[in-house]
C-alpha cells in the first residue's frame, strides 16, 4: 500500500484518488478493508502538506493587505483549482504568484519577510537577464514555523529548463491579485511539467479539464513553441489521448493542438528519470539558444554547459579570493545567478564578522536592488539584505566575511 500510495503523491492525484477511495469504501465493496488502508497511508503522507496548504488563504490575504495595488496574479495551482468540478479537487502544494517587473518581485519578498518568511537554503533565489536586458527570476520562500505555506515567486517571464522562457502575454493588464488568464495558466502547468520532464497525472487531468473548454488553443501552441517545447506538448498529448476517455470536442482540440511536431521520447512513468531529464535539458538548450543567439557554436557551448550544470550536485563550498572569482557575471537567459544572503551563509560556514566591506563602486540593477562593487568582487542589496552571487555554489571568503553597512 505505501507504493501506491507514493507513486499517487508523486503524480499529484491524492484528493481525487481519496474521493475515489472513500466511494468504493462507502458502496461497501469486498475491497473495503485494503482501500481503507491505502485511505490511511496517503492521509498520513499528505498530513504536513494539507496543514501547509490550509494556511495559503490567510497568508495571501496578509500579502495583499500589504501590497493591495502591486499587480499580483495567481498561478499555477492557485488558479487551477476551479478547473475541476465540484467534488473532484486538484492537488496544490506551494503558493505561486507571478509579477512581471522584478522590483515589484523583491516587493512581495519583503511583505513575505514581515510574515517571519525565510528564503530556502535549497533552493536560493536567483535572477536571469532576458534578450532586451530586462531582470526576471524566482523567489522562493519558507514559512516561519514549517507549518505555513512555501510562496514561490516568479518575476518575468517563466523560466523552464536551462534558457527557455515562456512570456503571459495575456495576463500583463490584469487587475491586482486576481489569477492569469486560463491560456496563460495552462502554459504555466504544461511548461512546469516540462521543466522536471516528467509527465504526471495532474498535469494530465489539468490537459482534459482545459480540452473542455472552448480556449484559443491555438495561442497555447504559439507559446509552447516559442519556448522550444513543442516536443513535450506534443509526449504529453500523446498521453492524454491514449490513456484517456475523450469526446469529440475534446478529441478535436486535442488534435489542433497536437499538431505534427514530433514528441520527446517521454509517457507516464513511476518517477522522473534522472539521465532522461539531462539529455532532454541538454538537446532543449540547444534549440533555445540558438533562437536566442543565432549563432551555431554558442548554442553549442550553452548546451554543453547545461549537460554539465544538470549532471553535477551544488554543494555550498567556501573558497579563497581570486581576481575576477566574485564579480557578478553578465546577466543572460542561460546563466542562471543565486543570490545567497551573506547572513545565511556565514552561520553555514561558521565565520566571524570581519571588517566592513571594502565598497569601490555601486550601480543600480532595478529600483531597489543595488549592485555593489569591492575588492573582494561583488555583492547584491535589497533594503537591509546583503546577498552573495553565484552560479556555482563557491562562495569567495571576502563576500562572506565583510559585511555592508545597511
Amino acid at each position: 500500500m505505501d507504493e501506491i500510495a507514493w507513486l499517487l503523491l508523486r503524480h499529484k492525484v491524492t484528493h481525487i484518488a481519496l474521493a475515489r477511495i472513500r466511494q468504493a469504501v462507502a458502496e461497501d465493496g469486498q475491497d473495503a478493508p485494503r482501500l481503507r488502508e491505502l485511505d490511511r497511508e496517503i492521509t498520513r503522507l499528505t498530513s504536513r502538506r494539507e496543514e501547509q496548504f490550509g494556511t495559503a488563504g490567510d497568508v495571501l490575504a496578509a500579502l495583499r493587505a500589504a501590497e493591495p495595488e502591486l499587480p499580483v496574479q495567481l498561478m499555477k495551482g492557485l488558479a487551477a483549482r476551479k478547473w475541476y468540478p465540484a467534488g473532484l479537487r486538484r492537488d496544490v502544494g506551494d503558493a505561486d504568484l507571478w509579477v512581471a517587473e522584478i522590483d515589484h518581485g523583491w516587493r512581495l519578498a519583503a511583505a513575505l519577510r514581515g510574515l517571519g518568511y525565510t528564503y530556502e537554503s535549497a533552493e536560493l533565489p536567483w535572477i536571469k537577464g532576458d534578450p532586451h536586458g530586462r531582470l526576471f527570476g524566482q523567489i522562493r520562500m519558507l514559512g516561519p514555523d514549517g507549518g505555513s505555506v512555501s510562496v514561490d515567486l516568479h518575476i518575468g517571464p517563466y523560466s523552464v529548463r536551462y534558457c527557455g522562457m515562456l512570456g503571459f502575454h495575456r495576463s500583463g493588464d490584469l487587475p491586482p491579485w486576481s489569477e492569469l488568464v486560463w491560456e496563460d495558466n495552462l502554459c504555466a502547468v504544461i511548461v512546469n511539467a516540462a521543466g522536471d520532464c516528467f509527465i504526471d497525472a495532474k498535469t494530465v487531468n489539468d490537459l482534459v479539464v482545459s480540452l473542455d473548454q472552448p480556449l484559443d488553443f491555438s495561442y497555447v501552441a504559439e507559446r509552447i513553441a516559442e519556448a522550444e517545447l513543442s516536443g513535450f506538448l506534443a509526449a504529453l498529448l500523446d498521453v492524454v489521448a491514449a490513456e484517456c476517455s475523450l469526446g469529440d470536442e475534446q478529441s478535436a482540440r486535442l488534435r489542433a493542438l497536437r499538431g505534427e511536431q514530433a514528441a520527446e521520447p517521454l509517457g507516464l512513468a513511476w518517477a522522473p528519470e534522472a539521465a532522461k531529464r539531462v539529455d532532454l535539458v541538454a538537446e532543449h538548450a540547444d534549440r533555445a539558444a540558438l533562437r536566442l543567439t543565432g549563432d551555431r557554436e554558442q548554442a553549442a557551448a550553452i548546451s554543453a554547459a547545461a549537460r554539465a550544470a544538470y549532471s553535477a550536485g551544488k554543494p555550498y563550498r567556501l573558497v579563497r579570493d581570486r581576481p575576477g572569482r566574485g564579480r557578478l557575471p553578465e546577466l543572460n537567459p542561460w546563466t542562471c545567478v543565486r543570490l545567497a544572503p551573506q547572513e545565511l551563509l556565514r552561520d553555514l560556514f561558521g565565520r566571524p564578522t570581519a571588517d566592513p566591506f571594502p565598497v569601490t563602486g555601486s550601480d543600480g540593477l532595478a529600483a531597489e536592488l543595488e549592485l555593489i562593487r569591492g575588492g573582494p568582487g561583488d555583492l547584491l542589496r535589497f533594503r537591509t539584505e546583503v546577498f552573495v552571487p553565484t552560479t556555482d555554489y563557491a562562495f569567495p571568503v571576502g563576500l562572506v566575511d565583510h559585511p555592508v553597512k545597511t
